[in-house]
């Protein structure tokens, strides 16, 4: 009898992994439908803008798109106040995010599209101290450049950051609020979720060599295309230029040598020069 009961409860358990093996492995998970971006809202409501603060001693968030909104919301001289990104209100898990009166916005570059909508003109020039009139051609270049930014220098930041020896320093800065015993739990969660990111990206599927040696040809490009100029596309700064400021910053003005691409960045002065003038840009008080 009782080899009847384990043979039975043996059956039951193996039942129970394959059905759990076949929904983890072979079954698309369901998610709900993300609803549209609103085109734009009321000029008159707040802006909220909910994103990660920044390490003390620094200025941006330690995002590099809280710190490409926050950047571009100045130079656009937008009001707005900040507060601490609650990822579970955070449209697509994402941050940052906006409330703007009823609207809840996620992804930066949705939401600086619906505040351009928002508070901007038709046919409108500049907005703030950003030039919008822009050629095809520098909106196409500027697009590669975004793309360039916000997925292979991100990802070379990302990794320098959780994955390499220095990550005891964004453990210990990043989430210095925290007690110490969860501290270490929480980083660990995290740092496992950089791994799983990097790794289904194909990033660190590379060795570190060749990873810092592709990073170097990205930001190459991008030093390159500044050539003499004061910005991207000439003498006055774009909604590019604060995508391209938000993820260079981080390498320049850091207290980690990030794998060498720190003193790598650092020694393209047209990359450090473009960093400082925007950073001198860039008003402090909302």
């Amino acid at each position: 009898m009782w080899l009847e009961v384990v043979l039975a409860g043996g059956s039951a358990l193996a039942a129970v992994l394959l059905v759990y093996l076949y929904r983890s492995k072979f079954m698309l998970p369901r998610h709900p439908e993300a609803p549209d971006t609103p085109r734009s809202g009321n000029p008159a409501d707040e802006v909220v803008l909910y994103s990660f603060p920044p390490v003390p001693g620094t200025l941006f968030s330690t995002s590099p798109f809280g710190a490409k909104l926050e950047i571009f919301l100045r130079l656009a001289n937008i009001p707005f106040t900040t507060k601490p990104a609650d990822l579970a209100r955070a449209p697509k898990g994402k941050v940052p995010y906006i409330q703007h009166g009823n609207n809840l916005i996620g992804d930066s570059t949705f939401i600086i599209r619906y505040l351009l909508a928002t508070y901007g003109k038709p046919h409108q020039s500049y907005f703030g101290k950003l030039r919008l009139s822009l050629t095809p051609y520098e909106v196409s270049i500027g697009h590669m450049v975004q793309v360039l930014c916000e997925t292979n220098i991100y990802n070379a930041l990302l990794w320098s950051r959780w994955l390499c020896g220095e990550s005891d320093f964004v453990k210990n800065n990043f989430f210095g609020m925290i007690p110490r015993p969860i501290r270490g739990l929480i980083f660990a969660m995290v740092q496992r979720s950089m791994f799983d990111w990097l790794w289904g990206q194909g990033f660190i599927r590379h060795s570190p060599h060749d990873v810092v040696t592709l990073s170097k040809l990205d930001i190459d490009a991008i030093d390159t295309l500044l050539g003499n100029k004061s910005f991207l596309f000439g003498d006055e700064p774009t909604v590019y230029d604060c995508t391209a400021f938000s993820f260079l910053e981080p390498f320049v003005n850091s207290d980690l040598e990030l794998q060498g691409l720190r003193t790598y960045v650092c020694s393209k002065g047209r990359i450090v020069n473009f960093v400082n003038r925007m950073r001198h840009l860039i008003p402090q008080d909302k």
